[in-house]
């Protein structure tokens, strides 16, 4: 199917301005900008880019002075506007399924469970227009909501590591009879761990997102649309506030506290509070400076 510049600017959510000789002009699919051909869209960031690619329509950043006559859609965020149109005309419908392989009880609509995926039937709740993976572990005591993507090898709901010594010197274990809340359209990327809470719930907000290799303890709050990259490891007990980037390999420490608006440094080691928008790095990490809405507006990964 063929899309021209009204169905692509329809779907987005910017403002926009159209340049180029050809208005008219159609796409039926999309690419990246090195490797589009004559019947594609694609984006760009910078004009060198823009003057090598055979796109035929190109979704461009507010400011650049292109030397082209290409057919241009000028916004201030390309990216996002490119994943806009993505979302509308170019994903595949999710199939709505449980395979046979999988150990599913609970009387769940319009999920999709993947092979090997064995989810407990206690005290379990998943939201419709959710997708879970293949060899995912969900103990008793959670809730997922609505529009999830909890990817593969993932395990959720499992004993905290909570221990204390007694008189002699040897640890004993801290039961955990909490659970795990999960709000809506939260990713968790394969490999990542989110442990039960000892006595509360171990939270994650709405729209969070948890790339390959996270650990969340026992206990831990994250809030809404935060951003945890790659083997962020986060002790028993910690908190994050809302619209929040961790950076890869980042550490909490067990009861840590970083606020809303924060931009937290790869490999840093956070072993006292953040307050609210802060960047912060190093190890130990410490506040460098302010944060603003616009560097976390622009962000993406």
């Amino acid at each position: 199917m063929r899309y021209n510049i009204d169905d692509i600017t329809d779907v987005m959510t910017q403002d926009y301005t159209v340049t180029g000789v050809c208005r008219e002009q159609t796409v039926d699919n999309i690419a990246a900008i090195d490797e589009a051909n004559e019947t594609s869209l694609s984006f760009c960031k910078d004009t060198s880019s823009l003057e090598k690619t055979k796109a035929a329509i190109v979704i461009v950043p507010t400011g650049m002075v292109p030397n082209t006559d290409k057919t241009l859609i000028i916004v201030e965020n390309p990216r996002l506007a490119f994943i806009e149109v993505m979302t509308a005309y170019f994903s595949e419908d999710v199939s709505y399924h449980i395979h046979p392989s999988a150990s599913v009880d609970g009387d769940f609509r319009k999920i999709s469970v993947g092979p090997f995926t064995h989810i407990m039937t206690r005290d379990v709740e998943i939201g419709r227009c959710t997708v879970i993976g293949s060899h995912v572990y969900i103990s008793e005591r959670v809730v997922i909501g609505k529009g999830c993507n909890i990817q593969s090898h993932i395990s959720i709901g499992n004993d905290g590591f909570g221990y204390q010594k007694d008189g002699y010197g040897v640890w004993k274990k801290f039961p955990s009879i909490g659970g795990v809340v999960i709000g809506d359209n939260v990713d968790l990327a394969d490999h990542v761990n989110v442990d039960r809470g000892t006595l509360g719930n171990t939270v994650i907000g709405d729209g969070t997102k948890v790339p390959k290799y996270g650990h969340i303890g026992h206990n831990v709050k994250i809030g809404k649309n935060c951003f945890l990259a790659g083997k962020s490891q986060f002790g028993g007990g910690a908190q994050v506030g809302d619209d929040t980037f961790i950076g890869m390999k980042a550490t909490l420490k067990q009861g840590v506290k970083v606020g809303s608006n924060c931009y937290i440094g790869m490999h840093s080691m956070v072993n006292s509070d953040i307050e609210d928008g802060w960047v912060a790095y190093g190890s130990p990490c410490k506040p460098m400076k302010r944060n603003t809405k616009e560097l976390w507006k622009k962000g993406g990964m």
